[in-house]
């Protein structure tokens, strides 16, 4: 399957307008194609290496700031909260160990973390991959095309996106982990336990 197929498909659907343009991007190439004079993006763009590059590098350049900016403001927000939820579970530690409060507490948090994995977490680090692999991908291509270096340094841009899908596995690695705890901790409550009849253990009687 090609790329730009498996980037539709797989990109979070509340921020799909916020991936690389990396169709846009294709057929921008392909417009300075001499051969290619069916379906250009561009007209204006033609087959001159001196039209082409410049504006491929600011077209690219354009994407990776608009698409960065939307990432950087995501990642300050999920920075945020796990900042919030750290604190949230070692207050929670501090509670006296059986007491309702902290199984009350662990409870809420155990389903906060859940949310927070699911609903932040896991959709930056698609969105990190993604267009790490589509500003990788574009850049692969215009270079086969015209066999030509562009005017910047290409791997700040997709190291960018590395580095925020590495910092979301270190946080998923920590989410894990804090679930794990809290859900094989002694004095958490049982999902429901509360709505079950009181059973006694064989040979106890509860009168």
């Amino acid at each position: 399957m090609k790329f730009g197929k498996t980037l539709q498909l797989n990109a979070v659907p509340a921020w799909e307008q916020h991936y690389l343009a990396y169709k846009k991007l294709k057929q921008f190439i392909k417009s300075l194609d001499p051969a290619a004079t069916d379906d250009r993006t561009d007209q204006n763009a033609g087959s001159h290496p001196s039209i082409g590059l410049p504006e491929f590098s600011k077209r690219v350049l354009a994407e990776f700031q608009r698409c960065s900016a939307f990432l950087d403001s995501k990642m300050a927000g999920a920075s945020a909260m796990w900042e919030k939820l750290s604190a949230d579970l070692a207050a929670a530690e501090s509670l006296e160990r059986g007491s309702d409060g902290r199984r009350h507490r662990h409870a809420s948090l155990l389903l906060e973390l859940k949310e927070y994995l699911s609903t932040v977490i896991q959709p930056l680090e698609n969105f990190s991959h993604f267009n790490a692999e589509g500003i990788r991908k574009i850049l692969k291509k215009f270079r086969k095309q015209k066999g030509s270096t562009i005017q910047f340094q290409p791997d700040h841009f997709v190291q960018h996106f590395i580095d925020a899908r590495e910092q979301c596995i270190a946080w998923k690695s920590k989410i894990r982990d804090a679930i794990q705890r809290l859900q094989s901790a002694p004095d958490m409550p049982v999902p429901g336990a509360s709505d079950l009849p009181l059973i006694p253990p064989p040979g106890v009687s509860l009168e």
